[in-house]
């Protein structure tokens, strides 16, 4: 069974990585983020450029939500490969810091 058949979609970025059967590694939830300040669409775009791969999936009805409305009501599930879960969350709260800066200013 592929990411895919399981509800996952992913358009661009880094190959999703194999584990040592062959098999593509287990996702791992990173986050949920919400669509409507380009949030998730900034977060995916730094973790692909520090080389992650990214899945997305769209909670509940968020997909005919995106379609019908151009965003999710319930947000965006962003998931990693498993061995890069912990540096996904670290590039996670330094995008969340930064954010929380430009609030404050």
């Amino acid at each position: 069974m592929s990411l895919k058949d399981l509800g996952f979609s992913k358009k661009r970025g880094p190959e999703w990585p194999s584990g040592a059967d062959g098999e593509p590694e287990r996702p791992a939830y990173l986050t949920n983020v919400f669509s409507k300040d380009m949030a998730a669409e900034i977060l995916v775009g730094l973790l692909e450029s520090c080389d992650i791969a990214v899945y997305t999936r769209y909670p509940g009805d968020g997909s005919f939500g995106s379609v019908i409305l151009g965003m999710s009501g319930t947000g965006i599930d962003l998931y990693v490969p498993d061995s890069r879960l912990e540096e996904a969350k670290s590039l996670l709260e330094e995008f969340e810091e930064g954010n929380d800066e430009d609030i404050q200013e």
